[in-house]
């Protein structure tokens, strides 16, 4: 679930050690002092959003008992909150293991908005679940398939792999919501299908992009690869659900393929079979 609180905060220590993997071949003589401060900070940024997303599914969690969820959506969204956890420390361990900075979680603070959240309003909640679990989880989750794909540390590569599994069992418990709330009634449904129809439009062109040199095998990918990655997500995963949930009227077809967005898909397609099985 994206981000929906204020921005928290990293505590930093410059440690007079060197990285603890300076002498991995893997890095000696590949990646330069720059590179790896470069790295570092932005799995340390990815480690700040990872903690922000804790307090996100936190809030959720009371969103979903406001509107009289399910114990087992309930389940879910602290079982996500607790993956979230786990992701800032992977994160964190990733940043302070390239570089000689020692990054810690700091403080999260909480804003008096959240009392006056959308607490009791079905389709503020569902609209909300629907732009940044359905949608924005779903590519998300693509994008780290293919960061775990092309880590060049192995320990990295299954660490980032776990993370990719539990974002797109968030992406797909995200899906279970919205179908829920909007099959509460006509007006619900029909606000979550103007999300979807929305952001349709920013997908409809093929992207024109070019990547340039990154350095994926620390996880940092050029704007063109993540474009890409987020279009093939879209079309291969986003679409075809909306579809089937009936928020898409079937016109709306797939346009490309992508190897990385099967396991996003697949674990979408098992929750929502599950759902399905458990109201019948």
């Amino acid at each position: 679930m994206a981000p929906i609180l204020n921005k928290p905060s990293l505590y930093t220590t410059a440690d007079s050690a060197l990285p603890l993997n300076v002498s991995d071949p893997l890095f000696e003589n590949v990646l330069s002092e720059e590179e790896r401060t470069k790295a570092a900070d932005y799995w340390a940024k990815v480690a700040m959003m990872e903690h922000a997303s804790v307090a996100s599914f936190s809030r959720f969690s009371l969103e979903l008992m406001s509107v009289g969820a399910s114990t087992e959506l309930l389940t879910l969204a602290h079982q996500a909150a607790l993956d979230e956890v786990r992701h800032t420390q992977i994160s964190l361990g990733i940043a302070n293991q390239l570089n000689s900075t020692t990054f810690t979680a700091g403080s999260f603070p909480i804003s008096r908005k959240v009392v006056d959240s959308a607490f009791g309003d079905m389709e503020k909640i569902a609209t909300a679940a629907a732009l940044e679990g359905c949608i924005e989880e779903t590519l998300a989750a693509s994008i780290v398939f293919y960061q775990a794909e092309h880590m060049g540390d192995p320990n990295h590569k299954v660490l980032l792999r776990s993370v990719a599994l539990d974002e797109a069992n968030h992406a797909a418990f995200a899906w279970r919501a919205v179908q829920w709330m909007a099959s509460t009634s006509p007006e619900v449904h029909a606000a979550v299908s103007a999300v979807f129809s929305e952001r349709a439009q920013q997908y409809e062109a093929t992207p024109q992009t070019s990547s340039v040199p990154t350095l994926q095998h620390v996880g940092l990918l050029d704007q063109g690869t993540m474009t890409k990655l987020q279009h093939a997500a879209w079309h291969q995963v986003v679409l075809p659900t909306a579809v089937a949930l009936g928020f898409l009227p079937s016109s709306f077809d797939s346009q490309t393929t992508a190897s990385n967005t099967a396991p996003v898909a697949d674990a979408i397609a098992r929750a929502l079979a599950s759902c399905q099985r458990a109201s019948m």
